[in-house]
């Protein structure tokens, strides 16, 4: 992996945390950590994701590692539009780990109603495909996660085109403002010098 790959992990890491320093030590203490590869299609050479089929990236669980592929970062020298694993594994994983260890209730009473409202409202698509286990079939349980880990990860990036659905800040906030006010609670939602080379 590229040094600049590891590098603009830290910084996306980083930034992302910005918001809430208390998450810092439940995923410290749940050994969080974010695992790059450099690889086509799905050769990680992960020994803790071994037998696993990655393309893009993975979140790991309570006490797992995420994972993203590196080649789908955005940083000087590699310029990638389609988004940034890093950021919407990283998303990923506080849901699964930070927001089960302290009970955000406050989170899971509105997530749901926001994902069903932007899917009937036709300004979050649910027509792709995402890596599952064989015989799991996509339902609202993988919209809902990929809506929230999307959302955050777009408005990160903030530029037009990087993702289909909001992907900038103004977007969210006009387009999808409950989740805007719910994201704003978790992560910083303002502009940062994201992939500096790409100037939309």
């Amino acid at each position: 992996v590229p040094d600049e790959a590891v590098l603009q992990a830290y910084d996306s890491i980083t930034r992302m945390l910005s918001k809430r320093p208390d998450f810092h030590q439940i995923l410290y203490d749940g050994y969080a950590r974010m695992m790059l590869f450099w690889e086509d299609g799905y050769l990680h050479g992960l020994p803790e994701w071994e037998g696993e089929e990655i393309d893009t990236g993975m979140a790991g669980g309570y006490t797992g590692g995420s994972v993203a592929n590196a080649r789908y970062q955005c940083y000087p020298g590699n310029i990638d539009r389609g988004g940034d694993p890093v950021i919407h594994e990283l998303v990923h994983q506080i849901n699964h780990q930070v927001f089960e260890a302290i009970n955000e209730v406050y989170f899971y009473e509105r997530v749901y109603g926001y994902a069903i409202d932007a899917i009937e409202k036709g300004i979050y698509s649910t027509d792709y495909e995402q890596q599952l286990a064989e015989g799991v079939v996509q339902d609202m349980a993988q919209f809902l996660g990929e809506y929230w880990a999307t959302t955050n990860e777009g408005m990160a990036m903030n530029k037009a085109g990087f993702k289909n659905s909001h992907d900038k800040i103004d977007w969210v906030k006009e387009n999808d403002p409950n989740m805007f006010a719910l994201a704003e609670r978790y992560f910083p939602t303002e502009p940062w010098d994201y992939c500096s080379d790409v100037e939309y």
